[in-house]
């Protein structure tokens, strides 16, 4: 009996299986059908509408097509507006040097080059914006070197074949078997929430104890908030109600970060006390309610348990610490939100809950922007006026792919490993598009070449459907359309489909050089360095910053860090260990910092003299986590000294004790770990 309930089992286990296979293979051919009706609809009307280049229009479908609805609405509003923005700046720089092709070459460079940077800047979709305004600018002007009276002409047309391929790319997805991402993101929400309360759960039962764990598991809900604000800016194009809840979700995704921030202070405060204060941490912590770790945080008695809990806190005498008070009260706040949100719901909250919070913040290297600047402009400049030395006709169109490349990589994690996958695609795509293209001419009518074409775009579209090869599928698509040229017309001229295949594919192979001669700084020494000087100047953000929205850029930015410099340490490690002493130090630092300065917002009539100690005090912290060092320390010491003597009110005298014991015990943090050599770094 007991083989026969196994076999049964397993036969059922290979028919769900099966039938998940069934199911994920035909999302494939739904989107692959979405894509050809797009892509053929899209032609058809460029052609009754006799504009010079449907080619265009078609390679605009397959820039945004993407299986789900929101990415192409996302896609085609920003690369609509990159197009518009990359219009405008091509006719200025042919207006402002019309016949001087060396200058026109620089400004085209220069133009690259701060696009590609505006690209790395942006590590979501905004940056196509920035990779769409690079490349028109190549698209427009290159064209038009010999002949700039044409290059408003040129320019309008080529605004209204893109537009006409984005409009009828968005209508086909939103409006055939649309693919939303509502279900996704109230998933990846419900998930993070359940995720943060198995966290608390865990630490009630087992106690602060294991910092090193809690500091590993809150890396990974911190990369779960910034995932969910990248699905989040996309969600809005596509869905009435994640709009609607717009504000509620921004709201909700920063009292989550509050929650891991002052969980992650508490650990701090519970490895900074004294026995006795230790086990009254570990008694409160063990108060609360039972069964947290399996909850979810929209069930509606959670919130009048953990309230309840809260309020034994604040009646109790046991000491437990502000730490924790503090945990409390965010932790509370989390639930209320979480208690009354709903994704389908968010215009049912009242208005204070539906106002947005800040946006959430990123910090990028910046020595990798000027990376990514430079090496655009440079490979821009070099092979333009190689080109214009060589007299080669189908020049532009390389330079023009080159620029492409480097626009659209320039954000990527490993740029070089797509550029590969992108130059195989291109120096196929002219070989497979052969027997197609020798056959054009007997395909005089619109269906014949629908029919004609048919076979090698579902096998191409085929390809690109598989994750891992949708680099080398799309430079397949690309390649192909770009050596068919196709026109208005069937015409048959191999010079012009020979150039033009190898000129696409030459610059494809030259996009990938750079990016190996000048790779990405990812993982590097030098970027670790600068990552945790970038973590040092949080400090002197939450001193001098504007104090509105600050402590949740302030949250945003620091877990943004914290997973940058996750990623670039194996778990375990000794440089992982010394970021979390050091990230936890900042950390408490600039939340105490942000807390005097809110202290002293609220303190209209303070007296000239603290109100000076305390702006001294910010001064000397902020200059101490710019350039730390034995002076710059002293300095910091004394005027905390001044400070604690001229603010007599509580709520401070809290704060600055906090500052004082990481200023005499936390110093050596400044320090960053030292790189030790054959660490293992993510990309």
């Amino acid at each position: 009996m007991s083989g026969a309930a196994s076999t049964t089992g397993n036969d059922r286990q290979d028919a769900l299986a099966r039938a998940a296979l069934w199911r994920e293979e035909g999302q494939v051919w739904l989107y692959i059908g979405k894509t050809l009706l797009a892509l053929y609809l899209t032609a058809w009307l460029a052609m009754r509408l006799a504009m010079p280049s449907p080619l265009t229009c078609m390679l605009t479908v397959l820039i945004v097509m993407n299986r789900q609805t929101g990415l192409v609405l996302a896609k085609a509003f920003y690369r609509g507006l990159g197009t518009l923005l990359g219009c405008i700046g091509g006719v200025a720089l042919v207006a402002l040097f019309p016949q001087q092709p060396l200058l026109l070459l620089l400004a085209m460079a220069l133009w690259a080059g701060a696009m590609a940077a505006g690209a790395m800047l942006n590590r979501n979709l905004r940056a196509y914006t920035f990779v769409l305004a690079g490349y028109t600018v190549a698209m427009i002007v290159l064209p038009s070197v010999n002949d700039p009276a044409g290059v408003f002409d040129t320019a309008i047309w080529r605004l209204a074949e893109v537009g006409l391929g984005l409009v009828v790319a968005s209508c086909v997805f939103d409006i055939a078997w649309p693919n939303r991402l509502h279900q996704p993101l109230r998933g990846l929400s419900q998930a993070k929430g359940k995720a943060l309360l198995a966290l608390v759960g865990k630490v009630a039962v087992q106690g602060l104890e294991d910092g090193q764990g809690l500091a590993s598991q809150a890396r990974a809900l911190g990369a779960k908030a910034v995932a969910l604000e990248d699905l989040r800016s996309v969600a809005l194009f596509d869905d009435p109600s994640v709009r609607a809840s717009d504000g509620m979700l921004r709201q909700l995704n920063q009292r989550y970060l509050h929650v891991l921030s002052r969980l992650q202070l508490l650990q701090r405060a519970w490895q900074r006390s004294p026995e006795q204060e230790r086990l009254r941490l570990d008694a409160a912590l063990r108060a609360l309610p039972p069964g947290l770790a399996d909850a979810d945080p929209q069930q509606g008695d959670l919130v009048p348990a953990v309230q309840r809990w809260r309020e034994g806190l604040a009646a109790g005498h046991a000491g437990e610490g502000p730490a924790l008070v503090e945990f409390a009260d965010v932790l509370v706040d989390y639930l209320q939100l979480a208690a009354a949100s709903d994704v389908d719901q968010g215009h049912r909250l009242p208005q204070r809950l539906r106002r947005a919070p800040p946006a959430f913040v990123r910090v990028t290297d910046p020595l990798a922007v000027l990376l990514t600047f430079t090496r655009a402009a440079l490979v821009m400049l070099v092979m333009g006026l190689l080109w214009i030395a060589s007299g080669w006709n189908s020049g532009s169109t390389a330079l023009f792919g080159i620029v492409a490349l480097l626009c659209m990589l320039s954000a990527a994690p490993q740029p070089a490993l797509i550029a590969r996958q992108i130059c195989l695609g291109h120096t196929l795509a002219p070989v497979l598009a052969l027997l197609l293209y020798s056959v054009l001419p007997i395909l005089p009518t619109f269906g014949l070449l629908v029919l004609g074409s048919l076979p090698l775009l579902l096998l191409i579209l085929r390809i690109g459907a598989h994750p891992p090869l949708a680099p080398l599928g799309m430079a397949l698509n690309m390649g192909v359309m770009v050596a068919l040229g196709l026109g208005l017309a069937p015409t048959l001229n191999p010079q012009f489909y020979l150039n033009d295949a190898l000129a696409i594919a030459a610059g494809a192979g030259i996009a990938l050089l750079a990016f190996i001669l000048m790779p990405n700084l990812t993982g590097s020494r030098g970027q670790r360095r600068r990552l945790h000087r970038l973590l040092r100047l949080q400090v002197a953000l939450a001193a001098h910053a504007p104090l509105r929205g600050l402590p949740q850029r302030f949250d945003s930015r620091m877990q943004d860090l914290l997973l940058q410099l996750g990623n670039l340490s194996a778990p375990g490690s000794v440089a992982a260990r010394r970021l979390d002493q050091w990230m936890g130090q900042i950390h408490q630092v600039g939340q105490s910092v942000i807390g005097l300065r809110q202290w002293q917002a609220a303190q209209p009539r303070l007296a000239a003299a603290p109100r000076r100690a305390l702006r001294e005090l910010l001064d000397a912290l902020a200059q101490l986590y710019r350039q730390p060092g034995p002076g710059q320390r002293q300095q910091a010491m004394a005027a905390l000294a001044t400070a604690r003597q001229q603010l007599d009110a509580a709520p401070a005298q809290r704060l600055l004790a906090q500052l004082d014991v990481e200023l005499n015990q936390g110093h050596r943090a400044l320090c960053p770990a030292p790189i030790v050599a054959g660490a293992a770094h993510a990309a």
